[in-house]
C-alpha cells in the first residue's frame, strides 16, 4: 500500500540503526565505550579487586552481548511494521516508528522492548560474559543488573520525528495525541463560503507545511466543555480528513470556529468540543487565510480528449446553485497536467477537489450548467 512505503522508506526510525550494518561503525564503538564505563565504574564501587584483569577477561562478550541485546529489542520494533490493520497501524506501527509517546499503547510497546533488551543483557553477562571471573555470584549478579540498567536501548525511546521534520526547527515532541484524524487521512479538504455565499472546496496539498500543521493542531488539541453556544452562527470553516488510497474511509470532518475572545479556534468533533492552543490556531489562521484567496491553487492545462465518447450529458460537479454536466461522457479521459508535472484525470481532480468548478471554467473547460 502507498502509504506504507511512505513511512518505511522515507522515514527510518531512529533504531534503524541498530538494525542496518551501515551505521554499526557509529553504533559498535559507542556501545563498546559505554559498556566499558560502566562495567569498570560497577567494579570500583563493589571494591572488587583486580580490576583491569577481570575487564580484560569479560569487555569483549560484555560490548558483543550487549549489541546482540540491542539488536532484540529494535528487532521487537521492526516486528511492528510487518502488521497490517488501521488500528495497529494508527496505534502501534506509525508511532513506534516515529514517537513512542504518542500513546499508551506504543508506549508501552517500546518499554516492553527496552526491558527485553535489559533481560537479555543481564542474563548474557550473568551465564556467560562473567563466567571465568572470580568474583562471588552476588556480585556478578549485582554487575549484570547494573549494566543491564545502565546499558539499555534507551534509544529506541527517542522520537524519531525530530530528524524528519522540515517544516519546523522548533518541533515538539506531542504526547498522547486525542487521534481524531488518523495518520492516513492526510487528504485535507477546506470548506466555506465566499463573498456570495457560495460553498468553495479548496484542498492542502500534501506538500505544504498547512496541511500537517491542521492535522496535527486538531490531533493535540484539548477537550473543552463550552459555557456558550458559539454554534449558533455557521462554523468559519468546515474540514474534512480522508485516505484517498482507502475507497472505505468516509473521512472525519470537523466544523471550525474562531474565537476572537481568546484568539483561538474552536472546533467540534462528533459533538465534542476542542480547543487548538494560540500559536497552532494562528498558524492554522494564516494558511487558511492563504487557501481562500487561492494562493495555494497550482496552474494547470487542461488536455481535452476529442475521441469518440457516448452522447449523453454527464453530471461532473453540484454545488448549492448549480449542477454542470459535459456534452457527453469523457471526464475520466479529461487530462488535467499541472505545472509540478502531476497529470490526473479530470473526475479524479474534481472529487479530490484538487481544482474548483469556477478554475475549470475559467481555463476553458466548456460545460453545460443547469439552475438548481
Amino acid at each position: 500500500m502507498k502509504k506504507e512505503i511512505k513511512l518505511y522508506n522515507v522515514l527510518f526510525p531512529i533504531w534503524f540503526l541498530l538494525i542496518f550494518p551501515i551505521t554499526w561503525i557509529i553504533v559498535l564503538p559507542a556501545n563498546f565505550i559505554i559498556d566499558s564505563i560502566v562495567l569498570i565504574i560497577s567494579m570500583k564501587v563493589l571494591k572488587q579487586v583486580d580490576i583491569k584483569e577481570n575487564y580484560k577477561k569479560s569487555i569483549l562478550k560484555v560490548w558483543i552481548f550487549g549489541f546482540l541485546s540491542d539488536f532484540i529489542g529494535a528487532g521487537i520494533l521492526f516486528l511492528t511494521q510487518m502488521a497490517r490493520g488501521n488500528w495497529w497501524y494508527e496505534y502501534i506501527a506509525s508511532p513506534v516508528a516515529t514517537n513512542p509517546f504518542d500513546n499508551l499503547y506504543s508506549l508501552s510497546y517500546v518499554f516492553f522492548a527496552v526491558i527485553v533488551s535489559g533481560v537479555a543483557i543481564y542474563f548474557f553477562n550473568l551465564k556467560i560474559s562473567f563466567k571465568r571471573l572470580d568474583y562471588e555470584l552476588k556480585t556478578k549478579k549485582i554487575l549484570a543488573l547494573s549494566l543491564a540498567i545502565f546499558t539499555a536501548p534507551y534509544i529506541l525511546l527517542v522520537p524519531s520525528e525530530l530528524m524528519y521534520n522540515s517544516h519546523s526547527s522548533n518541533r515538539k515532541i506531542e504526547f498522547f495525541t486525542n487521534h481524531i484524524v488518523s495518520t492516513r487521512q492526510s487528504d485535507v479538504t477546506v470548506e466555506y463560503e465566499d463573498s456570495e455565499a457560495k460553498v468553495v472546496k479548496r484542498k492542502f496539498s500534501q506538500d505544504t507545511k498547512y496541511n500537517s500543521v491542521i492535522r496535527n493542531a486538531v490531533n493535540t488539541a484539548k477537550r473543552v466543555y463550552r459555557g456558550q453556544k458559539i454554534d449558533i452562527r455557521k462554523p468559519d470553516f468546515n474540514i474534512i480528513f480522508q485516505n484517498t488510497y482507502d475507497e472505505k474511509d468516509k473521512g472525519v470532518k470537523i466544523d471550525l470556529w474562531w474565537e476572537e475572545s481568546t484568539d483561538k479556534y474552536l472546533f467540534k468533533s462528533n459533538d465534542k468540543w476542542y480547543k487548538i492552543n494560540e500559536n497552532k490556531s494562528k498558524a492554522i489562521k494564516e494558511g487558511l487565510t492563504k487557501l481562500s484567496s487561492g494562493e495555494f491553487i497550482k496552474k494547470f492545462k487542461i488536455i481535452e480528449y476529442t475521441g469518440p465518447a457516448a452522447e449523453a450529458l454527464e453530471k461532473i460537479y453540484e454545488d448549492n446553485k448549480n449542477i454542470y454536466y459535459l456534452s457527453s461522457i469523457r471526464s475520466e479521459k479529461i487530462i488535467l497536467e499541472f505545472e509540478d508535472g502531476m497529470k490526473i484525470d479530470l473526475q479524479k481532480a474534481l472529487e479530490t477537489n484538487m481544482v474548483t468548478i469556477e478554475e475549470l471554467i475559467k481555463e476553458g473547460l466548456k460545460v453545460i450548467v443547469e439552475k438548481i
